[in-house]
């Protein structure tokens, strides 16, 4: 484990159930680059996913012909690409041995010398080293007992997943030919000496219907409550500043919109009380953008 990060190999959670349900069976599924030590017997012996890592920063001759690749991108539910999602090639009918991980964004390092690096790795991924044959790819939320010296991907602490886990859909893929089933696989066929590009996965997290002050949520009457996800809610240019901002007033992040007729003059409570972080809220008159 420790000469594999003096070969500059990160952490891998492929097969986090198994690392974790207490059943020394199956531990062999389990690479030997797992942040934490589960059995020392079977980390012994390299993984399929342990393999790949190390082939493919000190590939030995032959090796590109004889393994295939598959790259591609995490996006979120507006198409930003997502940083920190940890993705899964498992082959079809020997998906847990048969298994190679990577972090998306794993290679947008801007802290390192040299200059920024290509905004195209944000969010990308590249499994490679996959034996010829057919493959699913999932898509799940870095653990986020994987901190510090056990910090997995390009993110500490993980972040969390926006949607649910999921995986490729082919041309079903969420926001191409909505209700995407999370759970359908359609599978990705690699070949010795292959890459297989472009198998972006959009991730399936809600998406707030009133994004956009033009499809404002009208308050029918009051008392009035709603539940709204702003996880995939954008910011638009003409949003308006709010005077009430920690850092001065600006057009916050992730916007949604409701508008409200006040019955008569008065005062008006608004609460969002179940939201896990500082909501700023600010009411408006006038047309949308002025």
């Amino acid at each position: 484990h420790e000469f594999g990060h003096f070969f500059n190999l990160d952490h891998s959670q492929v097969n986090l159930l198994e690392a974790f349900d207490g059943n020394a069976a199956n531990d062999d599924v389990i690479p030997t680059m797992f942040p934490f030590l589960v059995n020392g017997a079977e980390a012994a012996s390299l993984a399929l996913d342990d393999v790949a890592s190390v082939s493919a920063l000190y590939p030995a001759p032959g090796f590109a012909a004889a393994t295939g690749s598959i790259h591609g991108r995490i996006l979120r539910a507006n198409g930003e690409p997502f940083q920190g999602a940890y993705v899964v090639a498992r082959r079809v009918g020997d998906p847990r041995l048969t298994a190679v991980g990577a972090a998306s964004g794993a290679r947008f390092v801007p802290a390192n010398e040299g200059g920024p690096p290509p905004a195209s790795l944000v969010g990308a991924y590249d499994i490679d080293g996959l034996p010829p044959g057919a493959y699913t790819i999932e898509v799940e939320p870095i653990d986020p007992r994987f901190t510090g010296g056990s910090s997995v991907g390009p993110l500490d602490p993980p972040a969390a997943l926006p949607g649910v886990r999921e995986r490729w859909n082919g041309a079903d893929e969420a926001a191409t030919n909505p209700p995407d089933d999370p759970d359908a696989a359609e599978p990705v066929t690699v070949t010795g000496g292959s890459v297989v590009d472009a198998i972006d996965i959009r991730l399936n997290e809600p998406v707030a219907t009133n994004d956009a002050c033009a499809a404002a949520i009208a308050v029918p009457s009051i008392p009035f409550a709603d539940t709204q996800s702003a996880s995939a809610a954008t910011t638009a240019a003409d949003d308006p500043a709010q005077s009430c901002s920690t850092n001065g007033a600006n057009a916050n992040a992730a916007s949604v919109w409701y508008v409200f007729t006040a019955p008569a003059t008065g005062r008006f409570v608004i609460e969002t009380g179940d939201s896990d972080y500082d909501t700023v809220v600010s009411a408006s008159s006038g047309t949308c953008g002025a």
